[in-house]
């Protein structure tokens, strides 16, 4: 199961989304207008990276609406979630990705977490990208786990094993899987 897990990624890391602007623009839209977002009051959402949906614009729309933010620490192989603000300043850390220059740790659960996903299937299943830290961090915890992704990256099937964490929604640019 593993190696059809990293052929996958590596094939499909291979893909770079055409249009990601209108995409990005399409992800925004179908995922403010649920309901679940509107009324969250925190959410914990990932800094993307290179060919991620951008979350920038989401996480300044939080912002707006008066939403509490958390964004992912890896330290000591664990995740954990710093709250934001809107003057927070990165830096670049563990596999690429930025973390806030001194993470302020919130240990109580959002409303929604928002997921990266490698590719996902139509079951709501995600493949990430392979170190677990999604799947730990969400085992047995009650949030509302959305991942966002491109249309690009529906896939027959994530081979999901027994410790994956499927998601209760999945948002992408052509629309929402519930």
């Amino acid at each position: 199961m593993i190696a059809k897990k990293q052929a996958l990624r590596e094939r499909l890391w291979a893909i770079t989304p055409a249009n990601q602007t209108t995409k990005d623009n399409a992800i925004f839209a179908n995922l403010t207008n649920l309901p679940a977002f509107k009324d969250a009051k925190s959410i914990y959402i990932f800094l993307s990276k290179e060919r991620e949906p951008s979350t920038n614009e989401i996480i300044a729309h939080c912002f707006k609406m008066g939403k509490r933010v958390g964004v992912p620490v890896i330290d000591k192989k664990e995740m954990f979630f710093s709250e934001i603000f809107a003057n927070t300043h990165f830096v670049i850390r563990e596999l690429g990705i930025r973390e806030p220059k001194t993470p302020i740790i919130n240990n109580a659960l959002p409303d929604i977490i928002i997921v990266p996903m490698v590719a996902y299937d139509n079951n709501k299943g995600r493949l990430g990208h392979g170190k677990g830290y999604y799947d730990k961090y969400l085992a047995n915890k009650d949030i509302l786990k959305v991942g966002i992704s491109y249309t690009d990256f529906c896939v027959d099937t994530v081979y999901a094993d027994r410790h994956d964490v499927p998601m209760d929604i999945i948002v992408t640019d052509g629309g929402i899987i519930v």
